[in-house]
């Protein structure tokens, strides 16, 4: 079984729980750790489980818990280079993990497929994350879909999006 929740989404902060029994990942950090801490335990997810924060780009709605979250949970937060290098020096993970778009990362039982998308970002990204052949897209600041989204929204099964920005 499959746990999907939307701790926060929208433009005062996005962060999306994907989990099983045993494990969780995270998708964006933009609300405070203890936000982030306080609403999973609102909606009975254990933060525990939690094993990987990843950020789709560098915007404050989207990274600004990452840092507190990481050592609070004793995570990694992965990003891309460039992702990390344009966000503000106090949001930045002490010990970031590195990924380059379009190549699948395993955390766990979890495979996540990150992949470019259109924003006034560095590097912005969106995710579909992999579990038991249910694919679950968490799409970001989507104003018009360009064809990456497209074709990755053809193989959810799931999705979370967040469409605020134009």
């Amino acid at each position: 079984m499959i746990t999907l929740c939307a701790i926060a989404s929208g433009s005062n902060g996005n962060c999306y729980y994907i989990g099983n029994s045993r494990e969780a990942i995270l998708v964006d950090a933009g609300i405070s750790a203890r936000q982030t801490i306080n609403r999973m335990k609102q909606q009975n997810l254990d933060p525990t489980l939690v094993k990987a924060i990843f950020i789709s780009h560098e915007h404050a709605d989207h990274v600004c818990g990452a840092r507190v979250l990481s050592k609070k949970l004793m995570v990694p937060v992965y990003a891309t280079r460039r992702t990390f290098s344009a966000m503000y020096n106090n949001h930045k993970p002490l010990a970031p993990r590195f990924f380059e778009p379009g190549k699948e990362i395993a955390v766990g039982s979890f495979s996540i497929f990150p992949f470019l998308k259109n924003h006034d970002a560095a590097q912005p990204c969106s995710f579909r994350v992999s579990y038991n052949g249910i694919h679950t897209g968490v799409f970001t600041d989507i104003g018009m879909a360009c064809e990456r989204v497209i074709s990755e929204l053809a193989r959810c099964h799931v999705l979370f999006l967040e469409s605020n920005y134009d």
